[in-house]
């Protein structure tokens, strides 16, 4: 439903956003272990029954005030050391600036890249 209403997306976690993109380059690309998770729970509108849904094991995080490392570092298949002490800030992938074009709040790459930070939008 957001991918035929929006023209932007805009992931939240822990009361962050985590991930920012046009709706195609994120449904395409999505580049944040969240995202990525979130969007292996949408049931297949076609095709065979799934038995079961596809679930994100763990539970949300406590917010009772900024998260001081990531948030969602409890429930990732790709946390890294430095997430249990530093929350990632967002940082533009594309070379635009954070919050224009596609950008994202992890230690993490997909492509195995060293990830500089960055200043949040």
């Amino acid at each position: 439903m957001i991918a035929g209403i929006a023209d932007r997306v805009m992931v939240m976690y822990g009361g962050q956003v985590v991930e920012q993109a046009p709706v195609e380059e994120l449904f395409g690309n999505p580049r944040h272990p969240y995202t990525r998770a979130l969007l292996r729970t949408i049931p297949a509108l076609t095709g065979a029954r799934e038995p079961r849904l596809q679930v994100i094991n763990g539970q949300p995080p406590i917010l009772s005030g900024p998260p001081q490392a990531c948030p969602f570092r409890a429930r990732c298949a790709h946390a890294l050391p430095r997430c249990e002490v530093e929350n990632p800030l967002r940082r533009a992938l594309d070379g635009a600036p954070v919050g224009h074009g596609h950008d994202v709040a992890c230690h993490w790459s997909p492509d195995g890249a060293t990830l500089p930070e960055a200043a949040h939008a």
